[in-house]
């Protein structure tokens, strides 16, 4: 597996962790963040958690260069 294919799937496994995060918010405060009414906001949360999910993987695995040796 080259490394490229390696920092996608990190980055990609990183979103997604963040943003399951966010279904724990359905059972911590259900008359906010539920699937009827609160939809929008428990899908504005999950955004912003997986953004923050991506800033976490650039922060500690930055994109590979061409130039760099292969690890």
């Amino acid at each position: 597996m080259n490394r490229w294919r390696k920092w996608f799937i990190g980055l990609i496994h990183s979103m997604v962790t963040m943003a399951a995060g966010a279904g724990a918010l359905v059972f911590v405060e259900p008359l906010k963040f539920n699937l009827d009414d609160g939809l929008p906001l428990l899908l504005k949360t999950t955004v912003v958690l997986a953004a923050a999910g991506v800033y976490n993987w650039l922060q500690k695995s930055p994109m590979p260069f061409k130039n760099e040796e292969a690890k």
